[in-house]
């Protein structure tokens, strides 16, 4: 209830190390996957892929680098590019592969697949062009009209206006 409390907690974070990336974008389709409508229930649960008059839409926003994966909730052996200390990671490897961009390329083609047709909106925070980042942004999106690449807040804030309007066009039906 402390704006000023929040505002100060958020720029006194520093962003460092240990991304996994593709467990933002995994509990992303959760939160609209109605596989999981007995952990999100009421008026949180999600709509059936199939419901009228429904959008299912993904806004992913990210650096792009993801350089973590897990094994038993801890970072595996097999995580790359300056993913936290050596001695921070378990002698275990990734459960579900060492490549966390395959991975979420992996959901982010499983989500806009029929018949969930998630719309993805991808939105790249300083994304070089040549970076597995950029590749990332650019596959997950639903298609290129649906990738927006700010380099800065103000930008950003356009990106996000652009996305809400998209969203709410009229659409017509028969």
């Amino acid at each position: 209830s402390d704006k000023n409390a929040i505002h100060t907690a958020i720029n006194n974070l520093t962003a460092c190390c240990s991304t996994g990336g593709h467990i933002g974008v995994a509990w992303g389709w959760y939160t609209l996957s109605p596989n999981w409508s007995g952990l999100f229930t009421g008026n949180a649960a999600p709509a059936a892929y199939s419901a009228p008059h429904t959008i299912k839409a993904l806004v992913l926003m990210t650096d792009g680098e993801y350089n973590s994966v897990y094994c038993k909730g801890v970072i595996a052996q097999n995580s790359t590019n300056g993913s936290g200390n050596a001695s921070d990671h378990i002698n275990c490897n990734g459960t579900n592969g060492a490549d966390p961009y395959a991975q979420a390329q992996s959901l982010c083609t499983a989500m806009k697949a029929a018949p969930n047709n998630v719309v993805i909106y991808t939105v790249g925070l300083n994304v070089i062009s040549t970076s597995a980042a950029a590749d990332l942004v650019n596959k997950c999106a639903t298609d290129a009209k649906h990738v927006y690449l700010p380099a800065d807040g103000a930008s950003m804030q356009v990106a996000f206006q652009q996305i809400a309007a998209d969203l709410q066009r009229l659409r017509l039906s028969h």
